[in-house]
């Protein structure tokens, strides 16, 4: 997965500038750059994105194919209940 790089001299250097303490802009673009880090951990890849789809098209044709056998199912026991009851 491709890395996003986060600048945290320039968002020290920034807070710094707007007022902030040099331990408080420290303290707050380290926690800025751990949040950015977690978040793109949690990020999906095209990779991730291809191989969910083809899993959930497996799973479709799975589904489709067990709702037809079990359809041809109920017809034959109808039928064969109407024919049962028929004579």
């Amino acid at each position: 997965m491709a890395t996003v790089l986060f600048d945290t001299l320039k968002v020290f250097e920034t807070l710094k500038s707007s007022g902030f303490s040099e331990e408080q802009a420290k303290g707050l673009s380290e926690t800025l750059r751990v949040t950015q880090e977690t978040s793109s951990e949690h990020l999906a890849t095209k990779e991730d994105i291809s191989r969910l789809e083809l899993k959930i098209e497996s799973v479709k044709s799975e589904t489709l194919k067990w709702m037809f056998l079990f359809l041809a199912g109920q017809l034959v026991a109808m039928f064969t209940l109407f024919k049962f009851f028929l004579k």
